[in-house]
């Protein structure tokens, strides 16, 4: 794996939790499409957790898209928490944005060229 990058992933109720934490490149994206292969059940979904990224490089943004785009997968089961998840998540997956006023903040800042926002705010 890539120096200055972790990724970290667990199992619930049929459901994949991935975190990202680092700069994520190329080959930090292959790695995500490996662990989401290896580890996805049947009809659950995956969450990728994007808080921790710290920078996120063009080529690994193009090779994650281009891969899960060519996936006979569906992406609708493909979900990403955080603001950093508009940057990376492909056509037809979700991007969660919860309860953080500074990701709220900076979503109200962005362009709607990633797409339709969906906000999940706590209570």
């Amino acid at each position: 794996m890539e120096k200055g990058f972790e990724i970290d992933s667990r199992s619930s109720v049929g459901n994949l939790h991935v975190s990202l934490a680092g700069e994520f490149n190329g080959m930090c994206a292959w790695e995500l499409i490996k662990t989401i292969k290896l580890n996805k059940t049947c009809g659950g979904r995956v969450f990728i957790n994007t808080k921790e990224l710290k920078k996120i490089s063009p080529d690994g943004i193009d090779l994650f898209k281009t891969h899960m785009c060519g996936n006979k997968l569906k992406r609708d089961w493909l979900y990403f928490k955080g603001i950093k998840g508009f940057e990376i998540a492909p056509d037809g997956s979700r991007v969660l944005v919860c309860g953080n006023s500074d990701d709220k903040r900076e979503k109200k800042n962005l362009k709607r060229a990633f797409g339709p926002f969906r906000c999940v705010s706590r209570s």
